[in-house]
C-alpha cells in the first residue's frame, strides 16, 4: 500500500516564535509501516515551506502552498493519507489538508491522528473529508489498519480507531499502549528533507549551539496529574521507557547517518527513572559522542539529584530547563497537583549553575484558585534563584484536561477559538483576575526582569541572547519587542 503522511502548515499569532522540528510521530508511523512492506512518503508542509508566510491580520501561516501539496499528492498517488494534528490550535490546517486530499485524490483514504482527534474524536470524524481517526499513540495500530485495508480484512476492533459505519460514528476506546518501546524501529528520519530543518535552525526552545540539530524521545507516559497537562491523553499514565542501550544506539545512528551535532531530548520525563537516565548519560560519556544537548520540555525535579546533573554536564548538556511551574508551594501542591518541592528546586538550580550550565524554567500563572499574591511568588522566584531564562505562560484550558473541566464547571472560561489557544493570551477569568489583567501583569514583570538582567546579570543576557541571535536574529528582535510591550 502507498501511504502518504502529512505534517500540516502551522498558524502562529504575530508574537509567537515559530518552531521547526522533525515530526517524530509521523516518522515512527513510517518506520513501522515500512517494516511491514508498505511504501511510505512523508511531506512536512511546515519545514519544507517555512519560508512561505501568508499573513492575515494578527496571524501568519507558514508552509507549502496548496499547489505544491497537490503536486506531491498527484505525483505519489497514495492509497492512504495520514494527517497529523498535534494541537487543537492547528486543527483548521489539518482539516484543510484532508479536504485538499479529497479534491485531488477522492479515492484516497484519509486518517487523522494526534492530540486533537484524541480529545475531540466525534468532532473530527464528523468531517466529510476525514474517513478515519486514531486516538493516542498509534505506531503499531496504524500499520495494523493499513495491513487490514490491503488484505481486505475487517478493522472494526483495532484499538483507538474511529470510523463511520452506515452513517454512524464508531469510536473504539484507546486501551492498549506499547509496553516494549525498544521493539519499535528508530524513526524514519531519512524520509524527511533533513536539510530543511538544518537550514531553519528553529528548534523547540530556540537555544541551539549548532544548526545540525535533531530531536528524540526516550520515554512515554506520565503518572503525575498536573491539571493543565494533556500528554497523558496520548501516552497514558504509566511511565514507559526505552533502554539506555537502545537510546545510545539511536544517538549513534543520528550522528553517523545525519551528521548531527546537537540533540534535544523532548521527553516529558527524561529523569523520571533516574537510574536509567544516569545510564544514558554515562553511555554518552563512555562512547564519546561529543553531542551538545538540552531539555526543552524540562526535567522532573522530584527525581533529579546532583550526581545526575554532574553526568549531564559531562555528557554535553549545556542548558537544562526545570519544569518548576509555580513559585508558590501551595499552588504547586493543591492547585497544579505537581509532586514538587521548591526548596529542592532552589538547591538544584544553584548546583546546576555552579557546574556552568545555563538554567531555565517555565511558570504557569492564572490558574483557578490562585491569588494575585501567589502569582507574585512565581514572578519573584527568578530573582532569588538567578535563573538564566524564564517563561511565564497564561494557563491554557486545553481540551481533555482537568483545568478545562474545572473552568467550565465554575463558569471561568471566556469564549475563544481553538486557534487562539496557540497564542499567549489567557481565557480564564476568576473573581481574582481577568485575562486583561494577567496579560498586562506578565508584560510588566517581563520588563522588570529585563531591567534586572541588564543591571545585575548582563553576562547571562549576552550569552543566552547570542546563542539565539546567531541562529535567528529576528527571534531576538521579536522577543525584545514583545517584552518591552511594543507588540501584543
Amino acid at each position: 500500500m502507498k501511504i502518504l503522511l502529512l505534517q500540516p502548515r502551522f498558524t502562529y499569532s504575530r508574537y509567537m516564535q515559530i518552531a521547526v522540528e522533525m515530526p517524530l510521530g509521523l516518522c515512527s508511523l513510517a518506520a513501522v509501516a515500512r517494516q511491514r512492506g508498505h511504501t511510505v512518503v512523508i511531506v512536512d508542509c511546515l519545514a519544507e515551506g517555512v519560508a512561505n508566510a501568508v499573513r492575515e491580520g494578527d496571524l501568519t501561516t507558514y508552509g507549502l502552498p496548496d499547489e505544491e501539496i497537490e503536486r506531491r499528492i498527484n505525483e505519489f498517488h497514495p492509497d492512504l493519507v495520514g494527517v497529523s494534528c498535534l494541537f487543537s490550535a492547528q486543527y483548521g490546517n489539518a482539516r484543510r489538508l484532508c479536504e485538499l486530499t479529497k479534491r485531488v485524490a477522492p479515492r484516497a483514504i484519509t486518517v487523522m491522528g494526534g492530540m486533537h482527534p484524541t480529545v475531540k474524536p466525534r468532532e473530527v470524524l464528523s468531517e466529510e473529508s476525514v474517513d478515519f481517526i486514531f486516538q493516542g499513540e498509534s505506531d503499531i495500530t496504524f500499520s495494523d489498519f493499513a495491513d487490514a485495508l490491503e488484505r481486505g480484512d475487517g478493522y472494526g476492533d483495532i484499538d483507538g480507531l474511529g470510523y463511520k459505519r452506515d452513517g454512524v460514528l464508531v469510536i473504539n476506546r484507546k486501551e492498549h499502549f506499547i509496553a516494549d518501546l525498544d521493539a519499535l524501529p528508530f524513526p524514519a528520519r531519512d524520509l524527511l528533507k533533513v536539510d530543511c530543518y538544518y537550514r531553519a535552525a528553529r528548534a523547540h526552545g530556540f537555544v541551539l549551539t549548532h544548526s545540525k540539530n535533531m530531536n528524540l524521545i526516550t520515554s512515554r507516559g506520565c503518572p503525575a496529574r498536573c491539571i493543565f497537562c494533556t500528554i497523558f491523553l496520548v501516552w497514558g499514565r504509566r511511565f514507559r521507557a526505552r533502554s539506555p542501550e537502545n537510546v545510545l544506539a539511536e544517538l549513534e545512528q543520528m550522528k553517523r547517518d545525519f551528521g548531527v551535532r546537537h540533540v534535544q531530548f523532548e521527553d516529558d520525563n527524561l529523569t523520571y527513572d533516574i537510574g536509567r537516565a544516569k545510564r544514558i548519560f554515562r553511555g554518552m560519556i563512555d562512547r564519546r559522542l561529543g553531542l551538545a544537548w538540552n531539555t526543552p520540555n524540562g526535567v522532573a525535579l522530584w527525581s533529579l539529584d546532583e550526581e545526575a546533573l554532574d553526568l549531564m554536564k559531562r555528557a554535553g548538556c549545556y542548558y537544562v530547563k526545570f519544569a518548576i511551574e509555580s513559585g508558590n508551594q501551595r499552588v504547586l501542591s493543591r492547585v497544579i497537583k505537581k509532586p514538587q518541592d521548591l526548596a529542592r528546586a532552589r538547591r538544584l538550580i544553584e548546583y546546576a549553575r555552579s557546574l556552568g550550565m545555563m538554567v531555565g524554567s517555565f511558570f504557569v500563572v492564572g490558574l483557578p484558585g490562585e491569588t494575585r499574591e501567589e502569582m507574585q511568588d512565581s514572578f519573584d522566584f527568578r530573582y532569588t534563584t538567578r535563573l538564566d531564562y524564564t517563561v511565564y505562560i497564561a494557563a491554557k484550558p486545553e481540551h481533555g484536561t482537568e483545568l478545562r473541566r474545572l473552568c467550565e464547571e465554575k463558569g471561568y472560561l471566556r469564549k475563544h477559538t481553538d486557534l487562539e489557544l496557540e497564542g499567549g493570551e489567557g481565557f480564564i477569568e476568576t473573581p481574582e483576575f481577568t485575562p486583561e489583567w494577567l496579560r498586562n501583569k506578565i508584560a510588566r514583570e517581563n520588563k522588570r526582569y529585563l531591567r534586572f538582567l541588564i543591571t545585575h546579570q548582563p553576562g547571562t543576557l549576552l550569552s543566552l541572547g547570542w546563542l539565539i541571535f546567531k541562529r535567528d536574529p529576528l527571534i531576538v528582535v521579536k522577543h525584545l519587542a514583545h517584552t518591552l510591550g511594543l507588540t501584543r
